[in-house]
């Protein structure tokens, strides 16, 4: 427990949590889950992160429609739109063609492979910035 944090149920499975730093600087905020009505108890995904806290910065920019939300937003909404574009690209490359070589064949399947793993890969970070 920290002093100054306030935790608001919303009773609906879901916390608002407001903290005002002491300072300014960058802060390490990690989210442990206690386990409480049968959940498994353990750090919360996408936890722990870091936060940086400005002087003289707007209360407003931290509301759902703040500046800093709202760039947020953008900001991963970006990403997911080039990460699907690119992935599109890499799994509906085409794998054959009558005019290449076996290795041609071969290099182009071994492409949408390399992208089907990187879509595993990334599964977590993926499903992270869409439940923000």
């Amino acid at each position: 427990s920290i002093h100054g944090i306030h935790v608001q149920d919303q009773d609906d499975g879901t916390y608002v949590v407001m903290y005002t730093a002491p300072n300014p600087g960058e802060y390490e905020v990690q989210v442990d889950f206690k386990g409480t009505f049968g959940g498994a108890e353990g750090t919360v995904r996408g936890s722990p992160c870091t936060i940086l806290f400005e002087e003289f910065v707007s209360r407003d920019n931290n509301t759902m429609a703040g500046k800093l939300v709202l760039d947020a937003l953008k900001q991963d909404l970006n990403f997911l739109l080039e990460f699907s574009r690119k992935t599109s690209e890499g799994i509906s490359a085409k794998v054959k063609d009558e005019t290449w070589t076996n290795e041609q064949s071969v290099n182009s399947l071994v492409s949408v492979k390399e992208h089907l793993n990187l879509i595993e890969e990334r599964q977590e970070e993926i499903n992270l910035v869409m439940d923000r």
